[in-house]
């Protein structure tokens, strides 16, 4: 029933579905916190134009480029990727061809799935794995979603560094109100191009 409502509506029920998994991974596995260490080849810094990076955030960056490259290449220069977008614009016809709906978006479900699990593993050593850090990190995920546009590849990568930008900016102004600039940048979008960013206007 949820693949065929709406992108927004698709993504509403996605979130309740993780509320209610994290409240059962928390009844079941308890409240302990969770520290990983940075991997010994990237404890150190790399110096870029006077200022020092760490080697950790440079791997980061790139692993995202990269898999953010395959996964636009996927969609786009692939026979898989084609019935993927023709599946999200028009369901019934490509399912009156004789593509079996329910398989493809479960293997796109679970290629997300894939993707969630391998970000929060490079993402573990920098933050502390806590109980409750997948609703802070998915109210993220819905609000680069939302201002690049739903479907969109490109505007997920643009979002992100919107949404990131925005909440550097407000850590240096006001420190206080950091966490409120992303969601400041969201309405911002929104009011101008209420599909966000690169998405597409839905009638």
């Amino acid at each position: 029933r949820i693949y065929g409502k709406e992108h927004l509506t698709q993504l509403l029920a996605t979130f309740a579905l993780v509320l209610i998994f994290a409240d059962v991974a928390l009844w079941i596995w308890g409240a302990e916190y969770r520290t990983v260490a940075i991997p010994d080849t990237f404890v150190a810094g790399i110096d870029i134009l006077g200022t020092t990076v760490p080697k950790y955030n440079i791997m980061i960056i790139g692993t995202a480029l990269v898999v953010g490259i395959a996964l636009w290449l996927l969609l786009r220069f692939t026979l898989l990727g084609w019935k993927i977008r023709a599946a999200v614009d028009d369901p019934e016809s490509v399912e009156a061809s004789g593509v079996n709906l329910k398989l493809l978006f479960t293997g796109v479900f679970a290629l997300g799935a894939l993707l969630a699990g391998l970000g929060g593993a490079v993402i573990s050593p920098q933050i502390a794995v806590t109980p409750g850090i997948d609703q802070s990190i998915i109210v993220f995920a819905f609000i680069v979603t939302v201002v690049g546009g739903l479907g969109s590849v490109l505007g997920a990568a643009v979002g992100a560094l919107l949404v990131g930008v925005a909440q550097t900016a407000g850590t240096h102004l006001a420190p206080e109100w950091a966490s409120v600039f992303p969601y400041v940048a969201m309405i911002l979008v929104l009011a101008i191009r209420p599909w966000g960013l690169f998405g597409v206007e839905e009638h």
